[in-house]
């Protein structure tokens, strides 16, 4: 390994101190270093050049021999060329015939060799470990500790160094340390590959316990691309990486949790139920109908399985590909980007016990409620005054608040035959029912809103086994999640188990296996809506039954009946495991096979008792479903690697041929109206009248060939090729197969002779471009599909058969083509980091359902029309605040903005005359809102102004309007809103702008903490619920409490109680702003010191406290700018982690 501090430490002038400092580095792997150790004393050096530069000389050096070099890419600048052959070498001798005559210097200590100029005093060269400027002292004391990571896991081979001086060691298996101490010893240096190196103060102690920090972007760190991993450094692709360690304080259920937001390019929104998880979207939309969400591969092999069933607390890494090139690997499956998972291993040969638990409370971040008693009687009294005014003043008045001017004899006499009690009047003039008066003279409230909304608790446990051996590796964890949402109802428990194991055989062959199941239980109900149930309703009879309906009214049913009543058994059991084995070939070839499956089975069971309205109001005397669903996916992936390094020519190899196939059984049972009772519920489904049964089963395959070069010239220039041909049951027989080709090329400006610049350590320029595909659609679309047509002959019911879609042999992929330009820093000693890349990419061949007219005998065809395409930039800055013993801050900032276009659609086109000529444009869809030249997000709609206010009777007028409804542009002027003249494109429904900022911190020792703050901006969101209905069930309900206008209380936002709709050709929808900035993150923890934990034997123990959604600054006055018609949890979270 080559070492320039010039890179690693930013230093421009040679300085001793921090040539110290490098010496700390460590070798890559515990393997490597056993076989380095075993040839040191016969390394042999075999070298022949001419006129080479000296850096290229020790990049032989380094590579023949497994020595380490140290050195700074100026000092190397400044030297001459190198002529020189050696025949079985030793390394000694060759250094001294390629440096003789340099104006350098070197040293060897232990397997490094420090390269520096020659001082000006004549010091002989020295071969002994000491270093020259370091004066040795007598040794004076011995320090020993234990060097750990963040998670309290020993760290074997950091290096420890004393600051000026060369007394040096490594730690162990376990992470302990001993180490002699020079006197005036004053600091010790900690370095390890991949994490941050520390200075840590003696000031007089004998023992340390040090934690060291992921490094924040390491070069040398291996990242995991399609098939394979490479070097931070060697990357052509834009490659985005996520650290598990960063999220240990989060209560998360599922690995989306952990992209919300926090990586530039992905489009990620929360999930609000007790499942957790979340939408997932690399670089925008590039398909209409088919999906959009990214390829999930999983510890190197694709995974079709959900979300849901990968722990958490096995994540180890995971990688985002976003760009056409780097996703080009898995052709037909990453038109939609790809996400790379890996799992943990083990990583000490002291076995290691993990602990994880968490408990928790969730509860709504935000109240949206209907009227309560008060705003309820309120409401009505209003919406009686609109919808039906009377000429009595106060008519619908409280009899105990009428008008000065009114007294209540004559507010009496405003009915013919007023009843004989002035409330129960006055609530029969606001159409409340018996059953609402009943309620109200009782004082009887009911608060639908506190019965509906929960405090929902969480707890999470996770407990693993893991460590290596000489041949093994091994990792074993299970979890268990329960979890509450904050609606009535909703849970989610799941049992997850993860084993990886592998182990060496033989010096040539590997054999291991990645082994996940889970288990979840959706079994309960959630509660319904409750906006228009009457708080003076009736919720449970004297025997302990529910009301069916609470009003006495048949529109408005108890949203607790199913919660109650309803028998639901929803399970399922899902496993994925892969076997693979490694072979090593003679001449560096490597050969792995695996074999993954995937087993599922689903158990939807389903009773509703005729106490609940399916089973006893839409249906008789019950109502039973069952669905069974038995899925079964192998896929067999065989994979050839060769790598190989020529001077300064590196290759390395790839092909793949890859086969697989899915098997889906389904059938579904029903039944009605059971009989002698309905006490079997699900179990017993025979029993019913009227049954039914339907299967659907399913077969698809699939196969594929990949070949990729990476080459790589000199640590400069960089380059990646790639083929994929894919084949798929599921496309025409025309089109059996797809190919995506891609290609991409770095430059390593930093590496160049002419780069001098001092505060960079790397800078990387990077362009790609790639073709990948899309093929989400279902397993027979190709076809031509039958659906069951039952009909009566006049003396019984015969099945018979039609053609539901037409056949389309010339189906095939949505190809999406795509360029990237990019470019990597790294500055100011490792300390900041940035990345950026401007993409565009275009979808053709859209895969799209087409309407066919029913005379020709099909309804629909699925076919390829259309383009779409998508461009944006992403920007990712890391920086490395402060770095001092008691306080370290890293902060983290992601940017990202799409824009979405659809190029073409359907292909019918339409003339119109623009500017007083005629033009030819592509004809909308209206129906579903595309819009060919436009954003697929577009909204298109009336442009509202504001509220015709009263003193704007008479131009509301004119349009059939009153005061109090919507006052909207009219574009033509023609006194009438017609959609297809005065709607307009007002705004998007996706955010423009995407920000996440991330702030760590570790202070005082044992304390950390972290923040992370997100915004979505530039979108809006309909707003339904402003647009009061005028329906003939709107006076007898409830509503939520949301403003609206009345003479006496105006607004320019909120529109009348009763609004005509129907003067809006094609419908009004109200719009607000969506964007948000919110406080998602934030957690504190405690580390308890070594001296506690080795009481105990404990390795690590730290307790947190986390929030998430703890604070959200909005214009949006629904739910939630996010979820927009649902709630979102705020969730605060109480756990420890702990390993023995």
């Amino acid at each position: 390994m080559i070492i320039n501090y010039t890179k690693v430490f930013g230093c421009t002038q040679p300085d001793y101190r921090i040539i110290s400092k490098a010496m700390r580095i460590t070798v890559f792997f515990l393997t490597l270093l056993m076989l380095q150790v075993s040839a040191e004393s016969r390394a042999q050096i075999n070298i022949t050049k001419k006129n080479a530069p000296l850096r290229e000389i020790v990049k032989v050096l380094s590579e023949q021999s497994g020595v380490d070099f140290i050195y700074a890419d100026r000092d190397l600048k400044q030297t001459r060329p190198v002529t020189v052959k050696l025949h079985n070498a030793s390394l000694e001798k060759a250094l001294a015939v390629c440096f003789d005559g340099q104006p350098l210097d070197y040293t060897i200590r232990d397997r490094t060799v420090l390269v520096r100029p020659k001082v000006a005093t004549n010091i002989t060269r020295k071969r002994s470990p000491a270093l020259p400027e370091s004066p040795e002292q007598t040794v004076q004391s011995r320090m020993t500790g234990k060097v750990t990571d963040e998670n309290g896991l020993p760290l074997e081979g950091a290096t420890i160094l004393v600051k000026n001086f060369s007394a040096a060691t490594k730690t162990d298996a376990a992470g302990n340390f001993s180490l002699d101490l020079p006197a005036n010893a004053s600091t010790l240096v900690f370095t390890r590959l991949g994490y941050e190196t520390q200075e840590v103060e003696l000031k007089g102690r004998s023992s340390l316990e040090i934690s060291m920090r992921a490094a924040m972007n390491d070069l040398e760190e291996a990242v995991v691309i399609g098939y394979g991993t490479q070097k931070r450094s060697d990357l052509t692709g834009a490659i985005s990486r996520v650290d598990a360690r960063d999220f240990e304080s989060q209560s998360a259920t599922n690995l989306s949790e952990f992209l919300s937001g926090t990586v530039a390019g992905i489009a990620s929104s929360q999930a609000t139920g007790a499942g957790g998880g979340g939408s997932l979207e690399v670089r925008g939309a590039n398909s209409i109908t088919a999906g959009t969400s990214p390829l999930i591969v999983l510890d190197g092999v694709i995974y079709n399985g959900e979300l849901q069933d990968i722990n958490p607390f096995d994540i180890a890494t995971i990688d985002v590909l976003q760009d056409a090139s780097s996703a080009a690997v898995y052709g037909a499956r990453a038109a939609s980007g790809v996400i790379i998972v890996t799992t943990k291993r083990g990583n000490s040969e002291v076995p290691t016990v993990t602990l994880s638990s968490m408990w928790g409370l969730a509860s709504v971040s935000n109240d949206y409620k209907p009227f309560d008693a008060a705003g309820y009687l309120r409401f009505r009294q209003d919406l009686m005054q609109q919808m039906a005014p009377r000429d009595g003043e106060g008519y619908y008045s409280n009899p105990g608040q009428l008008p000065e001017n009114v007294s209540l004899e004559q507010w009496r006499n405003y009915s013919n035959n007023a009843d004989a009690d002035n409330t129960v009047e006055w609530l029969k003039r606001l159409r409340l029912n018996n059953l609402e008066i009943e309620g109200f003279q009782q004082g009887r409230i009911i608060d639908w809103y506190d019965k509906r909304m929960q405090q929902g608790l969480r707890h999470n446990n996770d407990i693993a086994l893991s460590g290596k051996a000489s041949r093994l590796n091994y990792y074993l964890s299970t979890g268990y999640t329960d979890n509450e949402g904050i609606i009535y109802g909703d849970r989610l428990k799941t049992w997850r188990t993860r084993l990886n194991l592998e182990g060496d055989v033989a010096e040539f062959l590997k054999i291991g296996v990645n082994t996940q199941f889970a288990t979840s239980d959706n079994s309960s109900v959630s509660a319904g809506g409750i906006d228009r149930l009457s708080p003076y309703g009736k919720f449970m009879e004297d025997d302990g039954m529910l009301v069916r309906f609470p009003q006495e009214d048949p529109s408005f049913s108890n949203a607790f009946l199913e919660p109650y009543y309803k028998d639901q058994y929803r399970k399922n059991n899902r496993l994925f495991a892969t076997f693979y084995a490694e072979l090593k070939l003679p001449f560096g070839i490597k050969y792995r096979a695996s074999f993954q499956n995937r087993l599922v089975t689903e158990k939807d069971y389903n009773f509703w008792p005729s106490t609940t309205m399916l089973g006893g109001v839409t249906r008789r005397n019950g109502y039973g479903t069952r669905s069974d669903e038995h899925s079964y996916e192998w896929m067999v992936d065989n994979i050839l690697t060769w790598s190989q390094r020529f001077d300064k020519h590196a290759l390395d190899f790839t092909f793949l041929v890859n086969a697989e196939k899915l098997q889906i059984q389904q059938s579904f049972q029903e039944n009605e109206n059971f009989g002698p009772n309905e006490n079997l519920s699900w179990h017993g489904l025979q029993y019913g009248a009227n049954p039914s049964i339907s299967n659907n089963d399913r077969v698809r395959t699939g196969d594929a060939l990949m070949a990729r070069m990476n080459y790589n010239y000199d640590e400069r220039y960089l380059f990646t090729l790639s083929w994929r041909r894919d084949g798929f049951s599921a496309f025409g027989q025309n089109n059996p197969r797809g190919f995506f080709p891609s290609a991409a090329f770095a430059w390593r400006l930093s590496q160049e002779r002419f780069f001098d610049v001092a505060w960079i350590n790397d800078l990387k320029m990077r362009v790609s471009w790639g073709v990948n595909g899309n093929r989400d659609v279902p397993a027979y679309a190709a076809l031509s599909n039958l659906a069951r047509n039952a009909y009566f002959d006049g003396s019984a019911v015969v099945v018979g058969l039609t053609n539901s879609s037409m056949a389309n042999p010339n189906l095939k992929w949505e190809g999406t083509e795509a360029y990237n330009i990019g470019f990597d820093l790294t500055a100011f000693n490792s300390r900041l980091t940035a990345t950026m890349d401007a993409y565009k990419g275009t979808t053709y061949d859209l895969l799209l359902d087409r309407r066919l007219p029913r005379i020709i005998g099909y309804e629909s065809v699925t076919t390829n029309l259309g383009e779409l395409s998508n461009r944006g930039i992403n920007a990712t800055v890391q920086g490395q605040i402060i770095k001092k013993e008691n306080l370290n801050w890293r902060s983290s900032f992601v940017f990202s903005l799409n824009r979405n276009r659809i190029d073409r659609l359907w292909g019918d086109m339409m003339e119109e005359e623009v500017n007083g000529e005629l033009v030819q444009r592509e004809v909308p869809d209206y129906a579903n809102g595309y819009f060919p030249g436009e954003a697929l997000d577009r909204i298109w709609d009336y442009r509202i102004q504001g509220i015709w206010q009263v003193e704007e009777a008479e131009a509301a007028a004119q349009y059939g309007l009153r005061p109090g409804e919507y006052r909207v542009e009219d574009v033509n002027a023609d006194g009438a809103y017609r959609q297809f003249d005065d709607k307009q494109f007002i705004g998007w429904h996706q955010p423009r702008y995407t920000l996440g900022w991330r702030n760590d911190f570790s202070f005082w020792k044992h304390f950390d903490a972290n923040i992370f703050i997100r915004a979505d901006l530039g979108h809006m969101g309909s707003r339904g619920d402003f647009n009061h209905s005028s329906s003939n069930i709107y006076d007898r309900a409830n509503t939520l409490d949301i403003p609206y206008w009345t003479p006496e209380n105006r607004s320019n936002t909120h529109p009348r109680l009763n609004v005509n709709y129907r003067l809006f050709e094609g419908g009004i929808n109200m719009y607000e702003s969506r964007s948000f900035l919110r406080l998602q993150d934030a957690a504190i923890g405690y580390r308890l010191p070594k001296e506690v934990l080795d009481k105990v034997s404990m390795n690590n123990l730290r307790f947190f406290l986390s929030a998430r959604n703890l604070l959200t600054l909005t214009k949006w006055t629904g739910w939630d700018p996010e979820s927009q018609n649902s709630p979102m949890p705020r969730i605060f979270t109480l756990g420890f982690n702990a390993s023995f």
